[in-house]
């Protein structure tokens, strides 16, 4: 009895074209993951005391006193410039990776909670997905919700 199923049917049509939509889209987010990878992102303190560096997801990789100055500061005001010089650089490192050369624009996916993984992961799917299956990212957003 011949087998009613053939494969050669499933590389034909909107199947085809939605698997290579998702290769053209998982080519991208490792292109995106390795540009990430490269970046960097510095920052220093009004005062020029201080200096922060960041990697491409936001996460400090150095910070530098470039000064003897604070040792002279009080506590709360040396924890303020430090905390003030963290979030403006860790604020500028994840801004910044939406605008590196090549990263994929998916309606949908918000970058900085993507690399912070704050991100939920359901919507990202449903983003990159629904497209590929006839839905809108609002609609896949509105089906993960609840």
């Amino acid at each position: 009895m011949a087998n009613p199923f053939s494969f050669d049917e499933l590389a034909t049509g909107d199947l085809q074209d939605a698997l290579v939509a998702l290769d053209n889209e998982q080519r991208k987010l490792r292109e995106f993951q390795d540009a990430v990878k490269e970046a960097s992102t510095t920052v220093r303190s009004k005062d020029r005391m201080i200096s922060a560096t960041f990697d491409g997801r936001g996460e400090l990789t150095e910070l530098k006193f470039h000064s003897t100055r604070y040792r002279e500061m009080a506590p709360a005001e040396l924890a303020n410039a430090i905390v003030t010089v963290l979030a403006e650089g860790r604020g500028k490192a994840l801004a910044g990776m939406a605008e590196l050369n090549g990263a994929p624009k998916i309606p949908g996916v918000d970058f900085a909670e993507l690399a912070s993984g704050k991100a939920d992961l359901d919507k990202v799917m449903g983003a990159l997905l629904g497209p590929l299956f006839g839905g809108t990212p609002s609609e896949q957003d509105k089906s993960t919700e609840g």
